[in-house]
């Protein structure tokens, strides 16, 4: 009876020391966040861009997805439950030009903020000097 006492004491111990380990570099138990806002850029005031597709990528051999969203009716997002390390953020939105974006998240279970400004595109003109057939 004490032997086996011992044993499953040894058990939970051995399993709550592997799952303590595995909180180390495993984004399932990190509460770090990416929150933010997109937004046109040279407005006042501010015109927030809802719609937008936000594709996150963290940085690494090989670079890994993490997340692809759309922004929400204020221009915001959210993405939880990310692990510490290098990130590359990239929007796109008809009409704007696209935006990339690297950035550190610590270690520090707490949101990282990134405000993206998106910028309209140009309009441009190309003038034909003359049509081949």
């Amino acid at each position: 009876m004490k032997k086996n006492l011992i044993i499953f004491v040894l058990t939970i111990f051995v399993g709550l020391f592997s799952l303590s380990a595995g909180r180390l570099d495993n984004p399932a138990f990190s509460t770090n966040q990416i929150v933010g806002v997109v937004t046109e850029c040279h407005t006042n005031p501010v015109v927030k861009l809802a719609g937008a597709t936000i594709k996150i990528t963290r940085l690494g051999n090989p670079n890994t997805p993490v997340a692809t969203i759309t922004a929400g009716p204020n221009g915001d997002f959210h993405v939880g439950y990310v692990a510490a390390g290098s990130y590359k953020i990239e929007v796109r939105l008809l009409g704007y030009v696209t935006i990339e974006q690297t950035f550190g998240i610590p270690d520090s279970n707490s949101p990282q903020t990134v405000n993206l400004e998106m910028c309209t595109m140009e309009e441009t003109t190309n003038l034909l000097n003359e049509i081949l057939w």
